[in-house]
């Protein structure tokens, strides 16, 4: 199902860490695009544009933890069948924090005054879609503006724009706690 991806990749080892990683989570990521999509080619289309959307930027899938590939790829195929559903005027409703680990933030990596980590974490979560999916691939995984634009379809601008109101909506967040 993900052959366009490896044959996209330059060389024999990443090309079987990709193969082997796929193997391992293919019936979870097949459930997950299928629980949205309600149809197996749509499925199947879906893990195959996400997976030559990871494969665009090789070096961010394999320098991050095996507990983060997972969650990177299902943010990854969650944009894919946005784009499927979009392209047949649907809408996702569920959010993907429901079907990756809650390990992406950490109370090391959070340290701000008298809010706990899950409180942030659940506010974050709660984010419009759009402004989280572009706040995750920057914030947690790394990635450059013009990465996220091109592995969620957008101008380097909307990208800006979208991280730019999730951090304002965050810093509004942090605020009002801090002021209770």
């Amino acid at each position: 199902m993900i052959s366009a991806a490896l044959v996209a990749l330059n060389t024999e080892q990443e090309r079987n860490i990709l193969a082997e990683f796929y193997e391992e989570n293919k019936n979870r990521f097949f459930a997950f695009a299928y629980s949205r999509l309600h149809n197996r080619e749509f499925a199947e289309d879906a893990l195959q544009e996400a997976f030559l959307n990871i494969v665009k930027y090789p070096a961010t899938f394999y320098a991050l933890d095996a507990h983060k590939k997972v969650s990177y790829t299902l943010l990854i195929i969650k944009n894919a069948i946005n784009g499927i559903l979009k392209d047949k005027n649907k809408k996702i409703d569920d959010e993907l924090s429901d079907d990756i680990e809650d390990n992406s933030l950490s109370v090391e990596d959070i340290v701000i005054g008298n809010i706990s980590a899950d409180k942030l974490k659940e506010f974050i979560n709660s984010l419009p879609e759009a402004r989280k999916q572009a706040v995750q691939l920057k914030a947690v995984y790394g990635l450059s503006n013009t990465q996220i634009a091109d592995i969620l379809g957008i101008s380097e601008t909307a990208v800006r724009k979208r991280i730019s109101d999730a951090y304002k909506l965050i810093k509004d967040f942090i605020e009002g706690v801090q002021e209770r």
